[in-house]
């Protein structure tokens, strides 16, 4: 018999929230870092649409507004650092989207260089739930909706 005072979630308590508005986009060219992604995004309650290089990433951003990319930083084709210097040249009809980095390389430097990009935030890989969580709720804090 369970305790009343018991540290166990029920099962009641451990739904999947309730689906943000926030349009995301995830751009990763690892599939399975994609779909790890997205497994996480949901369990928090969002979805992302996603892009495999930095070009199918600014082409989505010219095409529709996103208020969140989740930007690899190492991708062929064009890697996150430049496909960031291009969706900031953009002379859009909406407002920017915030940009958060998500990369292995996990110096200081690093973090200065994709900031230097034009980059607004920073997750180090591997991602952890709880840290993309943070990140998010920080960023989306941030987010002028008007």
């Amino acid at each position: 018999m369970q305790d009343s005072n018991s540290a166990a979630t029920p099962l009641e308590d451990r739904r999947i929230p309730d689906p943000s508005p926030l349009r995301l986009l995830l751009v990763d060219d690892n599939g399975v870092n994609l779909k790890v992604a997205v497994r996480m995004l949901k369990r928090l309650g969002y979805h992302a649409e996603t892009a495999s290089d930095g070009r199918e990433a600014v082409n989505a951003v010219a095409a529709s507004p996103y208020d969140i990319v989740l930007m690899d930083v190492h991708m062929p084709v064009l890697d996150g650092l430049e496909a960031t210097a291009e969706i900031r040249k953009l002379d859009l009809a909406w407002q920017q989207p915030t940009i958060v980095a998500m990369t292995a390389a996990a110096m200081a430097d690093d973090e200065r260089r994709c900031r230097v990009a034009g980059m607004d935030d920073y997750i180090p890989k591997p991602i952890k739930l709880r840290t993309l969580q943070e990140t998010l709720e920080r960023v989306t804090l941030g987010l002028d909706r008007t």
